[in-house]
C-alpha cells in the first residue's frame, strides 16, 4: 500500500522547482528553472565543506561534477515529500493511512522520494513494483544510487549551514 500511497501524493501537481524550505542559512521557496540547474548550482554549497575539512577535496570535486551531470538528473517533476521513510507511514492497511513529517517536501524528481525509503533486495523490489505497477522502469538502480547520494549531501549541506555542532 504504501508505493500506491506515494503514488498519490506525486500525482499532486507542482510549479517549480526545489526544496520548499531549506536550511537556516538559505531560505527558499520552490523556485522556477530546472531539476538539473537547481541540483548543479546544489553542488557550489559543497565548496564550504571541502575548504572546513569535511569533505576531502578529492571526494568534493567527485560529488560536484556528478551534480553537475545535467542528463542523470533530468526527470519530471512531481510533489515530493522529501524525507519519505517508514517512521513517516502511519495506519498502512487502514482506513486512515497518511503520511506525516513534511517539513521537507519538494518539487522534485520521484526518485527523491523512492531513494529516501532506503530499503533493499525484497522489499525495495516489492516496493517499486507497488509503485510502478507496469514494471520498474530499467534506469530505477541507476536513479535509486544517484538520488541516495544527492539526499546524503542535501542533509550534510543542510546540517553544516545550520550550525550542527557534530560536524564542525
Amino acid at each position: 500500500r504504501a508505493g500506491a500511497l506515494l503514488r498519490a501524493v506525486h500525482a499532486l501537481p507542482v510549479d517549480g522547482v526545489g526544496f520548499l524550505k531549506e536550511s537556516g542559512v538559505v531560505a527558499q521557496a520552490i523556485v522556477p528553472g530546472s531539476w538539473p540547474a537547481y541540483v548543479a548550482a546544489f553542488g557550489a554549497r559543497l565548496q564550504p565543506l571541502a575548504n572546513a575539512g569535511v569533505l576531502g577535496l578529492e571526494l568534493h570535486d567527485r560529488c560536484r561534477d556528478v551534480l553537475a551531470e545535467t542528463e542523470r538528473w533530468a526527470q519530471p517533476l512531481v510533489f515530493a515529500h522529501g524525507d519519505f521513510h517508514a517512521r513517516h507511514m502511519l495506519g498502512l492497511g487502514t482506513k486512515h493511512e497518511v503520511i506525516i513529517d513534511w517539513a521537507d517536501c519538494a518539487a522534485a524528481p520521484v526518485w527523491l522520494d523512492l531513494a529516501r525509503l532506503d530499503v533493499e533486495g525484497a522489499d525495495q523490489s516489492a516496493f517499486l513494483d507497488a509503485y510502478f505497477p507496469s514494471g520498474s522502469p530499467p534506469e530505477a538502480k541507476g536513479h535509486l544510487s544517484s538520488y541516495k547520494l544527492l539526499y546524503s549531501l542535501v542533509a550534510l549541506v543542510w546540517e553544516y549551514e545550520g550550525g550542527g555542532d557534530w560536524i564542525r
